[in-house]
């Protein structure tokens, strides 16, 4: 059965529609019974479609819900904080943003590498001595499309993570490397976007 299967139905045939939902139905409870249970996961959200980090903070707005810990980890967001990270501190999640924006800003390579050496030795730490149910990674691709670190150092620090605490890592052009490690990837498809077409960002909406 695929994935994604349960969610289709025809309503054109009530008969039809039973019978299917049952044998859907059926097919979803054992797979769920053959399922193994595990107390964290890795999830890549990649791809060139909007909404990588809406849908990571979705998934941190959801582990708050059921009262876990969870903290953000921000790379390449700028000074100007997204006006959702006011509300993940007003329900306990703790932010972190190491300050770099677009690269294009900037002329000095030697300063962004010293800024994000301390930021990420302090992501680094954090992963090895977590007390955090949910730790994202926002932006944290670039790190590895960038060469600033290699792909399996980086899968060798999200192996030091507790047994407890699963990862989200966001971000366009995910390696294959990193993909295959982690245990849930999406890719978000840009399929048509208003910018594009000459539309400017629209608040509430892209920012």
């Amino acid at each position: 059965m695929k994935n994604n299967s349960y969610r289709k139905f025809d309503l054109s045939d009530d008969k039809s529609f039973v019978k299917t939902q049952k044998e859907l139905k059926n097919a979803l409870t054992q797979k769920i019974k053959s399922c193994k249970k595990v107390s964290s996961l890795v999830l890549v959200i990649t791809g060139e479609g909007k909404g990588k980090t809406t849908s990571a903070i979705g998934n941190i707005i959801r582990a708050r819900g059921h009262g876990l810990k969870c903290c953000l980890f921000q790379f390449f967001k700028g000074q100007v904080l997204p006006k959702e990270i006011d509300i993940l501190k007003d329900i306990g999640v703790d932010v972190f943003n190491h300050q770099g924006g677009c690269f294009w800003n900037e002329n000095n390579p030697t300063q962004i590498k010293q800024q994000l050496v301390i930021f990420f030795n302090k992501v680094q730490e954090t992963i090895k001595n977590s007390s955090y149910d949910l730790i994202v990674l926002d932006e944290a691709t670039y790190l590895l499309t960038s060469n600033f670190i290699n792909v399996y150092d980086f899968i060798e620090i999200l192996k030091q993570r507790p047994n407890n605490t699963s990862i989200i890592i966001t971000g366009r052009y995910a390696p294959q490397e990193l993909i295959d490690f982690a245990d849930t990837v999406t890719t978000l498809n840009n399929t048509k976007h208003a910018f594009d077409n000459g539309i400017a960002a629209l608040k509430g909406i892209d920012y």
